[in-house]
């Protein structure tokens, strides 16, 4: 069996996506595409292997692998794991409104929740980061960090709770928290 059509094919989709997980991951370029090699050595590997073997997810096995390579590379540089968050999470829903006061607090709105997010469990920013940016499903989810559906359910709504109860008590000087 030709394996090299479909490990182009899988590369082809699924590369710049892990890239950028392992990039929030290790908070590196560099060794994030040397994650992402080494998942498809070890995809490409696993398919010579055992080429009758049917991985019923493939999206799910690629990011699983990724991450416990980077989690292999963090202990490895003993540090604790950081997942980073680069893109902004939008709040403002309304892009009309380009007034310069406007931009100005959606852009502290914008590092206000970058800030909150990273000071989540290390957990709570990495299903909270695979929902939403990557847009994952809870079932994906629980195959990639090894938790069950219930459980990324339940933490990804912690989660959304923590970040909007922290981002009012931070955005509210008076301390009254919206409904």
């Amino acid at each position: 069996m030709d394996l090299f059509p479909e490990l182009t094919r899988t590369l082809k989709e699924h590369e710049a996506e892990l890239i950028r997980y392992s990039a929030r991951m290790l908070g590196d370029q560099e060794n994030a595409r040397d994650a992402v090699q080494d998942t498809f050595i070890k995809y490409a590997k696993f398919k010579g292997d055992c080429p009758k073997a049917v991985i019923a997810n493939v999206r799910a096995w690629l990011y699983k692998s990724a991450r416990n390579i980077c989690i292999d590379m963090l202990r490895k540089k003993k540090r604790s794991a950081e997942i980073l968050l680069s893109e902004e999470i939008e709040l403002v829903q309304s892009q009309e409104d380009s007034r310069p006061d406007h931009m100005m607090r959606k852009n502290e709105e914008s590092a206000m929740l970058r800030t909150l997010i990273n000071q989540l469990g290390s957990k709570d920013r990495e299903v909270l980061i695979l929902k939403i940016e990557h847009g994952h499903s809870y079932r994906e989810i629980a195959e990639i960090t090894g938790l069950t559906v219930t459980n990324v359910g339940f933490i990804l709504h912690n989660a959304m709770m923590k970040l909007k109860e922290e981002f009012h008590k931070k955005s509210n000087p008076c301390g009254q928290v919206e409904k």
